[in-house]
């Protein structure tokens, strides 16, 4: 695999079983360059955080479902409010 850095149309071409038959080896590579703003990242990071934490809790709330009496969620270790 070559990693292409330069954006641009790039035309190639294949010289394997190119012996005179009808078809055709041709092909053309279109790299495009996404360059994203500092908000950008900053959203992106903040919702593949925000998706961590809701797979979390929703896997604590299928393990209390499945263990009730688990003491992970006795009223013993819930916060008190």
């Amino acid at each position: 695999l070559v990693e292409m850095k330069q954006v641009g149309k790039h035309y190639v071409a294949s010289t394997r079983n190119n012996d005179f038959s009808n078809r055709s080896h041709k092909a053309v590579i279109i790299v495009t360059g996404v360059i994203l703003e500092h908000y950008e990242s900053l959203l992106i990071g903040l919702g593949v955080a925000v998706g961590v934490l809701i797979i979390l809790y929703i896997l604590g709330a299928c393990w209390a479902y499945r263990y009730p009496s688990s003491w992970l969620f006795s009223t013993r270790y819930r916060p008190r409010v």
